[in-house]
């Protein structure tokens, strides 16, 4: 836990670069769940739900009032985000 580092900071701009390839989010198949924070102040959750919205593999949810990192909020946001994980995961 700690500020970012130079490397971070290249790996964080080389991942948004390649999001943004034409058909990249296409050819993933796999189901992916993407846990949103709804009052996250690092990450603009609005042009992520944009980014990800469409695909029939991802799974986009918002936890409404929780900061950017919902692991270590209140127990309101966290219960939240485990039930949202757990469910996600459940073998049917």
């Amino acid at each position: 836990m700690g500020g970012a580092t130079f490397g971070w900071l290249k790996t964080a701009l080389d991942s948004m670069e390649k999001i943004h390839q034409p058909g990249y989010l296409n050819d993933i198949t796999t189901p992916l769940l993407v846990i949103l924070a709804g009052d996250d102040r690092v990450v603009n959750s609005a042009a992520s739900r944009v980014l990800l919205s469409g695909y029939d593999n991802i799974n986009v949810i918002t936890i409404t009032e929780s900061r950017h990192e919902i692991y270590r909020e209140a127990d309101q946001y966290r219960d939240q985000l485990w039930q949202k994980i757990d469910g996600f995961l459940a073998v049917e």
